[in-house]
């Protein structure tokens, strides 16, 4: 098929312009309110949810780290506790985002191919909102359709969390990722990555943190 050329194209969508107030483009206008406070030596407080994130806003905003205070998130340890019940049965991994493409659901997907060369006795569950059917084709690429459910959002994870062994969280950026704080909560060793706010919690015998998503190997 010839390839159609750009002045070919049905002309039916109208382009929209930026959105303006006063002459400004909006998201200029954002990101200027945005940082005039701190550029301009003009705060109260400045209030980061992780050190990971301070120590970005003290690197942008040339802060001092001592001016930042740190509010992490908090976990509601009602819901979010070990299960008094063992596991049973092969390995349960359980993936939880909104955003499976900056959580890192595809290197997760690969590094779990590899290791089904090898063995076979794992499961992965994979929880929220996120867009599945771009994820299947990998899926079935690495042999893994039988390995992967989608459980989909749930108002109720902590009750996944107690069905699993681990959470792996190979996020791309996580200011201070919930999810991770919950699992580590529920009693579950967590995988996370540098790039997490909340996996400077996860202590050498409570999970494991790789440098980047994409270290397969790791």
């Amino acid at each position: 098929m010839a390839p159609i050329e750009e002045d070919n194209l049905p002309r039916k969508r109208q382009v929209l312009e930026k959105p303006r107030f006063d002459g400004w483009d909006v998201s200029q206008l954002q990101e200027y309110i945005a940082e005039y406070a701190p550029r301009m030596n003009r705060r109260l407080r400045v209030i980061a949810i992780s050190d990971m994130v301070r120590d970005h806003m003290a690197e942008a905003y040339k802060i001092k780290t001592e001016e930042i205070d740190i509010v992490y998130n908090g976990v509601d340890t009602d819901r979010f506790h070990p299960s008094t019940d063992p596991v049973p049965g092969d390995l349960r991994v359980i993936f939880s985002a909104g955003n499976f493409r900056l959580k890192g659901l595809s290197p997760l997907i690969e590094a779990l191919g590899n290791i089904g060369t090898k063995r076979r006795d794992f499961h992965l569950s994979i929880m929220g909102r996120g867009q599945k059917n771009r994820y299947i084709p990998l899926i079935k690429e690495k042999g893994l359709d039988d390995l992967v459910t989608f459980i989909g959002e749930t108002p109720s994870p902590q009750t996944f969390y107690q069905k699993n062994h681990i959470l792996a969280h190979p996020t791309f950026y996580d200011a201070c990722s919930l999810t991770t704080m919950e699992s580590m909560a529920s009693g579950l060793p967590t995988i996370s990555t540098r790039w997490n706010g909340s996996s400077a919690f996860i202590a050498d015998n409570a999970g494991f943190v790789i440098d980047e998503p994409r270290n397969i190997a790791a």
